[in-house]
């Protein structure tokens, strides 16, 4: 390559890092549309883990609801009564 090639790419590569009125519109229409984008995803994202943490929060009671002991503890009050007056009710 000789020097009046070098310059002539030196100024076409200057000419295309300017921003001319059609890049300016360009960027307008697109902008929108990529926050709009990007808006959608931070709803799905949080969608997404109030629904795992709803799920996660559903097995945990049912979990504790099957492991309840179907029979209820005596109570200190109830152990006297019995113990004095020697029977059940």
């Amino acid at each position: 390559m000789n020097d009046d090639q070098d310059l002539q790419l030196d100024a076409l590569f200057a000419s295309a890092r300017t921003l001319g009125p059609a890049d300016i519109a360009a960027a307008e229409r697109v902008l929108p549309h990529l926050r709009d984008a990007h808006a959608r995803r931070q709803r799905s994202v949080v969608r997404a883990w109030t629904s795992g943490l709803l799920a996660s929060a559903a097995m945990l009671g049912a979990i504790l609801y099957v492991r309840q002991d179907a029979t209820l503890p005596t109570s200190a009050a109830y152990e006297t009564y019995n113990s004095i007056s020697g029977s059940g009710w």
